[in-house]
Order: structure tokens, then C-alpha cells, then sequence
């Protein structure tokens, strides 16, 4: 070989080794920077997490002043209840009743007839400014009706076909009635959401009827409170407006539901009252429900003296029985009627669309914003969606399935207390990494929530919008009774195998 030659082989060798570590050094500039990019990518996404995390625990911090404020409210609202209906004029009336009397009929020994009550009614008004109910029970207890005196009416017969329709405006109730017994009725609604209505008997003799109606929540809140707290404020609301302020008052009989009892069915509460001096007091109360969805608190007493409660009690229970029969019941009662998914929940905030049955989930406004949408059905079922704006690489996650549901799981943890403000227990179930093969975890909890069991089905994933071309990292759950929780399996499974856009 020639020199020239030679020469020419060393410089080309010599250029193929150059480039040869060029590209060696640029293979390794390139993987460097892959890796160092794709460190940036997990270390942004922890810290989304961690700012998630941070989000809900303030979440935690706001719902939980909620609570306590609403708690102060509902407190609040009992106190004015019971300052509206206040029975201390009663005790005060009954007191004096003697005094006032005595003037016009010093011989109290004598217990009057109808005849001469008819004959001079002027002589048995005690104060001329009290409340129908007040009087009839005032004459009642100074009195003392004759043991063992039967009225003319059979109260177990009576006919409750009188209807009567509230005037204040928002309750759009209505309620059956005997005519017999009361043609005069006047109606106090003059606070807003609350109507008090006093049922006049004909006769001095029978019992009184006093009926008070008020809004406590709009459609579908229910499903957000606690079914113990509500069966408790139905109990202490009836004591503190009927019963607080009698003095001496002795309770001979009180029904209420165990929320947690297998068998349990409505909200409910009834209670018979002895007074005293041959007076007793039989109340009910339920949870209605108006035309818009609204449900309202309902409250019945009957006042009236005797041997003993049989009569009030009989009034009670027809009145009860007529006029509650759409009352609102336990979550759990209200199983769908159709699985068929023909209705859409929207998440307008991320474009992303839920089938479920159509018209049974209405959404829940006031614990609804950009990042959290609820929607609830009248049997207590919670759909519970969070989303985030996220920057991330879906290769990198597909690839990385270790990384990935890490980051799914601990987003499934922080956010689970918060989905329903009174979860008591969170207890896990089962789960599946990457079901289907599809970017997303799931898994399953039995909750405990206001004393009611519940199923709970999670699904958590990453989602396009494909409007603003914006990426998300969400997770949906269904909180619903676990009495039907099969159905609402079933309902899901498809909702989550068919998220669409919208």
C-alpha cells in the first residue's frame, strides 16, 4: 500500500471514530435528557399530588366548619321553633285559670253540664287574647273532665276527608282532616319556609289539632345529611316544640327509628304526653316531600283529657296514616326502578359525560365547583366526581404501571372521607391496577355513612378534553346504599367503561 494511501485509511478511520463519539455522546446527552425529563414529569406529578392532597385536606377543613355551622343553624332554627311555639303560656294560664274563674264561679266543687255552659258561656273564658289550643286545654285541666265521660264521636271511626291546603308559600302541602271535628282553622305564615296551622274543634270537649310544616332542605340535599342526625333532630325538634316547656309533662310512649335496623323504613317519631290533672298530648312527626322536591318537616299533636291517651292517640294515628303516606323514607328504599343508562351526568368543567338512568340524579349546586360535581337520587346514592388540571405524558404512565397507580391510589386516599361529609368508616374491599388494560385503578369500600351501611365502587384514571385539548387527572365514585348495591354496581361498572365527551 502507498503511503498516499496509508494515510488516506488512518484519516478515515480517524473521522469514523470521531463521529462514531459524537453519536455516543449524543446518544447519551439524549437519554440523560429523557431521563432527566421524565424525573421532571414524576416529580411534578408528585407535586400535583401533593397539592391535591393539600386541597382536600383544606376541603376536610372547610367541610367541617360547614358542619359546625350548620349545626349552630339547625340549633338556632330549634330555639326560634321553640320560642314560636312556646307552652309556657300554657303553664302560666293553667296556673291562674283558678283565680279568673273563682270570680264569676267561687263553687268549684261542682263540675259544670254542657246545659250550663251553653247557657252562659261568658262564665268559662279564661284569657280572651290565648290561642284556641291554649283555652280548650286550660278549661280541660282546670275542669277535669268526668272519668270515664265518652264523647259522641268514636274517634277510632272518624273520617278524615276534609282536605286542607297550606297557604304559605313554598311548602305546597296539604293535609286530610275530620269535619266533624274542626270547621275553623287558622293558619300563621308569616316566616318563611314554615307554616303553623291550629285546627279549632267544635266542641269545647274533643281534642285540639295543631299542625307545623317547614323546609329544611332543598331537592336531592338529603342525600348529603346523615340519616342518624336526621331521625334525631325529627325527635328532639317535636320534644322542644310541643313538650320542653310542660311542666311536670311525663312521657307514656315514644316510637322512633333505628337507622341502622335491618328492617328500619322511614324517618318517623311518635310520643303520647301525660300533663297531668287528666290531660295528655300525642304527637307525630315525618319528613314530607312538595311538588319541587322539597322536603319538609312535619309536626301533629292532639290535646285533649279523658281516663287515659286512647282517644288523642287514635287521632294521632289516623291522622298519621292519612296524611303521611308519601313520607320521605331511609336511603336504601328508593332502589332504581330501570338500569337502563339513558340519562347523562355533565361534567362541564372537563367535558366529560356519565351515563346513568335518566331523571334520577339531580345535581347538588352548593358543594359543586370547577374541580368537584355531585349529583344525588332520592334513595341517598352519591356520584362524586374530582378532577385537576394535569401535565402529563400517557406513554410514560402506560409504561410505567408502578408509578402510575401509585399516584392513582393516593389521590383514591386523600379524597375518600371527603366524598360524604358524615362517612364514619371507610373500609377497603377489593381494587384492580390497569383493569382492562386501560390507564386507571379502581377499587371498592364499605362505608358507613350517618349509621346506614353503603357500597362504595372508585374509579380513577386520566382524562383529554378534547374541547380545550386540556388533560386531567380525575377519579368518580358511587356511594350508594349497600341494601341495593348490587344494582348500583351494575349501573358503575357501565357508566365508567362508557365516559364519553360532551
Amino acid at each position: 500500500m502507498s503511503e498516499d494511501n496509508y494515510n488516506n485509511v488512518d484519516g478515515e478511520e480517524t473521522a469514523a471514530l470521531f463521529v462514531s463519539a459524537q453519536k455516543k455522546k449524543k446518544a447519551e446527552a439524549e437519554a440523560r435528557e429523557r431521563m432527566e425529563a421524565e424525573q421532571a414529569r414524576r416529580d411534578a406529578a408528585e407535586a400535583e399530588v401533593r397539592r391535591m392532597e393539600q386541597e382536600v385536606e383544606e376541603r376536610k377543613r372547610r367541610a367541617e366548619e360547614e358542619r359546625r355551622a350548620l349545626e349552630e343553624a339547625e340549633r338556632a332554627m330549634e330555639e326560634e321553633k321553640s320560642r314560636q311555639l312556646d307552652k309556657t303560656k300554657i303553664v302560666e294560664e293553667l296556673k291562674s285559670a283558678k283565680d279568673k274563674i273563682s270570680e264569676v264561679a267561687p263553687d268549684l266543687t261542682k263540675i259544670p253540664s254542657k246545659e250550663e255552659i251553653k247557657k252562659d258561656p261568658k262564665k268559662f273564658i279564661i284569657i280572651g287574647a290565648a290561642a284556641a289550643a291554649v283555652i280548650i286545654i286550660a278549661i280541660v285541666a282546670v275542669f277535669a273532665l268526668k272519668k270515664g265521660k265518652k264523647p259522641a264521636i268514636d274517634y277510632a271511626t272518624v273520617e278524615f276527608a276534609k282536605e286542607y291546603t297550606v297557604t304559605a308559600e313554598g311548602l305546597d302541602l296539604k293535609f286530610l282532616y275530620p269535619e266533624e271535628m274542626y270547621t275553623e282553622i287558622s293558619e300563621d305564615d308569616e316566616d318563611e319556609g314554615c307554616a303553623y296551622i291550629d285546627f279549632t274543634p267544635v266542641k269545647e270537649s274533643m281534642p285540639s289539632l295543631y299542625v307545623s310544616a317547614e323546609k329544611a332542605m332543598g331537592a336531592g340535599e338529603i342525600a348529603m345529611a346523615s340519616p342518624k342526625d336526621i331521625e334525631k333532630a325529627l325527635v328532639e325538634g317535636t320534644k322542644n316544640a310541643f313538650f320542653s316547656e310542660i311542666e311536670g309533662a311525663n312521657y307514656l310512649e315514644e316510637v322512633s327509628t333505628d337507622v341502622s335496623a335491618d328492617d328500619a323504613v322511614r324517618y318517623e317519631y311518635k310520643c303520647t304526653v301525660d300533663y297531668g290533672d287528666g290531660v295528655f298530648g300525642s304527637a307525630a312527626s315525618w319528613i314530607a316531600k312538595n311538588s319541587k322536591g322539597d322536603y319538609v318537616i312535619v309536626g301533629a299533636i292532639f290535646d285533649g283529657g279523658g281516663e287515659n291517651a286512647d282517644d288523642v292517640n287514635k287521632l294521632r294515628d289516623t291522622f298519621y296514616e292519612k296524611n303521611s303516606a308519601d313520607c320521605i323514607k331511609l336511603p336504601g328504599n328508593y332502589p332504581p326502578e330501570s338500569t337502563e343508562t339513558d340519562g347523562v351526568l355533565e361534567a362541564d368543567s372537563i367535558h366529560m359525560g356519565i351515563i346513568v338512568p335518566k331523571d334520577r340524579f339531580k345535581k347538588i349546586e352548593d358543594v359543586s365547583d370547577d374541580e368537584v360535581s355531585v349529583w344525588a337520587d332520592d334513595n341517598g346514592a352519591l356520584y362524586v366526581l374530582y378532577s385537576v388540571e394535569f401535565d402529563y405524558d400517557v406513554s410514560l404512565l402506560q409504561e410505567n404501571h408502578e408509578e402510575a397507580t401509585k399516584m392513582f391510589k393516593s389521590l383514591v386516599e386523600s379524597i375518600g372521607s371527603t366524598l360524604h361529609q358524615n362517612m364514619e368508616s371507610r373500609m377497603f374491599l377489593n381494587d384492580q391496577e390497569f383493569p382492562n388494560d386501560r390507564l386507571a385503578y379502581r377499587a371498592e369500600y364499605k362505608d358507613i355513612v350517618g349509621g346506614i351501611p353503603y357500597w362504595e365502587g372508585t374509579w380513577t384514571g386520566t382524562w383529554n378534553d378534547l374541547r380545550t385539548k386540556k388533560q386531567y387527572l380525575y377519579s368518580l365514585s358511587l356511594l350508594a346504599p349497600e341494601k341495593n348495591g348490587d344494582v348500583y354496581k351494575g349501573l358503575f361498572d357501565r357508566a365508567v367503561d362508557m365516559l364519553k365527551d360532551i
